[in-house]
C-alpha cells in the first residue's frame, strides 16, 4: 500500500476524532449550561435540553421565537440596548438577566453571548451560554435586606446613642452651673459668716483682759461662748479653703521635705495635749529617712491632724506611733493607736467631706479634717488609706513619691508592713 493510498483514511481518522470532540463539548456544555444559537434578529433557531427545562418551553415553542419571549420587565429598555449594540458590533458581552419561564416563574441566569463573525467581521449568529444563579440572587437580596435592616438599626442606635450624649452633656452642664453656683454661695456665706465672727473673737480677746472681774456663773458662760465661736471659725476657715482646694487655687511649695524632722516637730507640736490626756508618743521614723519633695506646711497639717485626732479619740493610757517603711519610689508612714478601732462600714467614709464618725469615736467634728488630708495627699501625688479592727486600734497610711517624676503609687497589698505589729495593736 502506498502513502498516497492512505491519505484519505487519515483525513477520516482525523475528522471522526474532531467530531468526538466536538460531541464531548457539546455534551458537556448540556450537562451544565444553558446554551442556545440565535440569528441575526436574534431568532433562536437552537435550544439545548437545559434551556427548554429551566425556560419550561419545549423545542418546538423556542425555535423560531425570538428571546424576547423571556424577557421579565425587570430590565429597562437601556439595559436591552446596551446588550444589543454590544454584540451587533461583534463584541462579547456577560451580564445577570432575570428572565420569566412559561409558568410566569422568574429566575437569573448568568449570560455570555458570543458573536460568530464572518470573514467581513460582521455577526451571522449569536451563541449564549448562561448558568442559572437563581438561588445564588436570593441570597444576595436576602444578604442586602439584612444589611439594610442593620444599617438602619445601626442608624436608630447611633441617633439613640447621639440623643444619649446630647442629654448627658445637658445634665453635666446643668451640674458643673450647679457646682459653680454651689461653690459661689459657700464662698459667699462662708466670708459672711467669717466676718462677724472675727469681730466677735477680737471681742472675747478684749474681754478676756476683764475676766476675772466677771460673776463665777458669767465666766462660764463667757468661756463656752468664746470656745464656740473659735470652733466656728475653725470651721469657716476650713470651708473657705476647701472651696479653694475644689477650685484649684491651692499651690503647693514644694523643697526637700525632710519627713523624719517634721514628724518629729509635729509629735512635739501634740505633745501637751497627749500629755494631758496620759497618752504615749511613740516616734519610730528612721533618722536616715530619705528627703521627699513636697509642702512642708501642708504636709505637716496632715501629720498633725492624724497625729492630733488619735489623741483625741483614744482613751488614757494608749499609745499612737508613727512609723515608716521606704519603698523603691515611695516613702510610706503611718500613724497607729491602740484605741477602740472603727466599725467597718464607717472605714469607706472617712474621707467623705462632711463625713462625722459617731459610732465608735466620742468626739463629733466637722467631717472636714481627713477630707482635706486627702486632697493635699492628692495635690502631692500620694494617697493616704485607712486600716482598722474594733476593739484593736487604727492606722492610717500616708505614701509619698520619692522623686517629682514618680507618677502612682503601689497597691494597698504591696505596701502593707512586713514586720509585726505593736503588742495591743
Amino acid at each position: 500500500m502506498t502513502p498516497a493510498a492512505t491519505l484519505p483514511d487519515r483525513y477520516e481518522r482525523i475528522l471522526k476524532k474532531t467530531l468526538k470532540d466536538l460531541q464531548d463539548v457539546k455534551f458537556a456544555l448540556d450537562a451544565s449550561a444553558i446554551v442556545a444559537i440565535s440569528n441575526v434578529r436574534g431568532d433562536i433557531i437552537y435550544a439545548n435540553p437545559k434551556f427548554c427545562e429551566i425556560s419550561k418551553y419545549p423545542r418546538e415553542e423556542l425555535i423560531g421565537r425570538n428571546h424576547r419571549i423571556l424577557k421579565s420587565g425587570s430590565h429597562s429598555d437601556a439595559f436591552y440596548a446596551d446588550m444589543w449594540r454590544t454584540i451587533t458590533a461583534g463584541r462579547v458581552w456577560r451580564g445577570e438577566i432575570q428572565n420569566r419561564a412559561k409558568d410566569g416563574a422568574l429566575y437569573w441566569v448568568d449570560t455570555t453571548i458570543v458573536p460568530l463573525l464572518k470573514d467581513n467581521g460582521k455577526p451571522y449568529r449569536y451563541v449564549s451560554i448562561r448558568y442559572e444563579i437563581t438561588s445564588r440572587k436570593a441570597m444576595e437580596a436576602e444578604i442586602h435586606q439584612m444589611n439594610e435592616a442593620l444599617e438602619q438599626r445601626v442608624a436608630q442606635r447611633t441617633a439613640e446613642l447621639n440623643r444619649a450624649n446630647r442629654e448627658l452633656r445637658e445634665t453635666i452642664e446643668k451640674l458643673q452651673e450647679s457646682e459653680r453656683l454651689r461653690e459661689t454661695f459657700i464662698s459667699a456665706l462662708t466670708h459672711d459668716l467669717r466676718t462677724p465672727l472675727v469681730a466677735q473673737q477680737r471681742a472675747f480677746e478684749i474681754m478676756d483682759t476683764h475676766k476675772s472681774q466677771l460673776p463665777e456663773r458669767l465666766a462660764g458662760l463667757f468661756e463656752r461662748l468664746e470656745k464656740s465661736n473659735a470652733g466656728l471659725l475653725e470651721m469657716v476657715g476650713k470651708l473657705l479653703e476647701i472651696n479653694q482646694y475644689e477650685a484649684g487655687k491651692i499651690h503647693l511649695r514644694m523643697e526637700p521635705v525632710n519627713l523624719a524632722e517634721l514628724a518629729g516637730e509635729s509629735l512635739n507640736d501634740v505633745s501637751l495635749l497627749a500629755e494631758s490626756k496620759g497618752i504615749t508618743l511613740i516616734n519610730r521614723l528612721k533618722k536616715s529617712l530619705p528627703d521627699i519633695p513636697g509642702d512642708r506646711h501642708q504636709l505637716k497639717r496632715v501629720f498633725i491632724n492624724l497625729i492630733g485626732n488619735a489623741v483625741d479619740h483614744v482613751p488614757p493610757d494608749s499609745r499612737v506611733e508613727l512609723r515608716d517603711v521606704i519603698h523603691d519610689h515611695y516613702v510610706e508612714i503611718e500613724c497607729r493607736d491602740n484605741g477602740p478601732g472603727i466599725a467597718p462600714d464607717v472605714l469607706p467614709h472617712l474621707f467623705d467631706r462632711f463625713f462625722v464618725v459617731h459610732r465608735t469615736r466620742k468626739k463629733i467634728g466637722s467631717g472636714l479634717g481627713l477630707y482635706i488630708c486627702k486632697m493635699i495627699m492628692g495635690l502631692h501625688n500620694g494617697k493616704i488609706r485607712v486600716e482598722s479592727v474594733v476593739g484593736k486600734g487604727t492606722s492610717f497610711f500616708l505614701t509619698l513619691p520619692r522623686y517629682p517624676s514618680q507618677p502612682k503609687y503601689p497597691s494597698p497589698h504591696a505596701m502593707r508592713h512586713k514586720e509585726p505589729p505593736a503588742k495591743g495593736v
